[in-house]
C-alpha cells in the first residue's frame, strides 16, 4: 500500500500495522512513523 493512502484506513490500528509492517524493534517503529508523517502529511495552504 501506498503510505499517502494510509490515512484512508478507517480504522487505527489497521493504519498502525500498515505504517509498521516489518519494524523489528522501537527504533524502526520511530523511523516508520516518521517516513509515514513526512510523505503523508497535507498541507491546506503552500509556505512561503
Amino acid at each position: 500500500m501506498n503510505t499517502k493512502d494510509t490515512p484512508s484506513l478507517p480504522d487505527r490500528e489497521q493504519r498502525f500495522e500498515e505504517i509498521m509492517v516489518g519494524c523489528a524493534d522501537e527504533c524502526e517503529n520511530l523511523s516508520a512513523f516518521e517516513v509515514y508523517l513526512i510523505e503523508a502529511r497535507h498541507t491546506p495552504f503552500a509556505a512561503t
